[in-house]
């Protein structure tokens, strides 16, 4: 009897585990199968080794996703660190009140899906009726000239991700005394003096944090570019990142270089997360 009732919880997981092994366990291990053969979707798989892997390091378009992806990381984790971080301070600082009122505003892009900022976007950036150019009287081509196309996507990212950061960073400076900021004011120190000496010290961590987590879904962006510069065609070369080499692959019907596109944009944000571990 004892030994029925210890059976009864995983009989409650069963089905569960069934439903992962079918659709998380089997499509890993046979896209890790996969990247090792040539296969178009139709007759029998062929064992090519690691010349997936080659061909993807051969193609200078793989380079030029590469190159993306890692301008996306850089160029816009700073300015949203630093616009995140200054309107953590901001509603901080304020009455309660206030802060119920701005902290949802705040956090609304990352509430939107990220299709319909994308489209958004296209409204704001549009050469002829678009509101910047409108605004500025200005015919700039900001989803169509090669100088402006990744940047468009860039500030959409920072809008994007302003609410995540700043949520994170609220939260963070609950973690600075009080005390401690008094004692300071006592003594002289400004709010700068106060900032960059106490409070980013204090949240160094929370820094590198924010830089690691951003970093691991940016190396994994696609939509954005996309749906942003192309409306959901297949975006120019000049934007696409490492992800568009699965899809494009998918879409020709190679389906093991996919495969193996998709092994190395996982190794890079394995290597991600192992930093962030140590």
């Amino acid at each position: 009897m004892q030994r029925d009732e210890k059976m009864i919880p995983y009989l409650f997981l069963f089905p569960f585990l069934v439903f992962f092994a079918i659709f998380f366990i089997y499509p890993i291990g046979f896209s890790f199968w996969l990247s090792f053969h040539k296969f178009r979707g139709y007759g029998e798989p062929v064992f090519v080794g690691l010349k997936n892997f080659y061909r993807l390091f051969s193609y200078s378009k793989f380079w030029v996703t590469v190159g993306n992806t890692f301008f996306y990381v850089i160029a816009h984790w700073l300015p949203t660190i630093v616009i995140s971080f200054t309107l953590a301070l901001a509603v901080h600082a304020s009455i309660k009140s206030f802060q119920r009122v701005v902290k949802p505003l705040i956090f609304l892009p990352q509430v939107i899906a990220t299709v319909s900022s994308a489209m958004i976007f296209r409204i704001i950036f549009a050469k002829n009726s678009g509101v910047i150019n409108n605004l500025l009287g200005t015919h700039i081509g900001f989803l169509s000239d090669p100088a402006w196309m990744r940047w468009s996507v860039v500030i959409m990212m920072v809008w994007r991700a302003v609410g995540w950061f700043f949520v994170v960073f609220l939260a963070g400076l609950t973690l600075v005394s009080k005390d401690l900021e008094e004692a300071a004011q006592i003594d002289g120190a400004g709010f700068f003096t106060r900032t960059f000496k106490i409070t980013i010290p204090i949240m160094k961590n929370i820094f590198m944090f924010t830089f690691i987590m951003e970093a691991k879904s940016t190396l994994m962006v696609f939509v954005e570019p996309n749906i942003l510069i192309s409306g959901g065609m297949s975006a120019p070369l000049r934007v696409k990142p490492i992800a568009s080499m699965v899809v494009d692959n998918v879409r020709n019907g190679y389906f093991g270089q996919a495969s193996a596109a998709g092994w190395l944009l996982f190794l890079l944000v394995f290597l991600v997360t192992i930093i962030q571990f140590t």
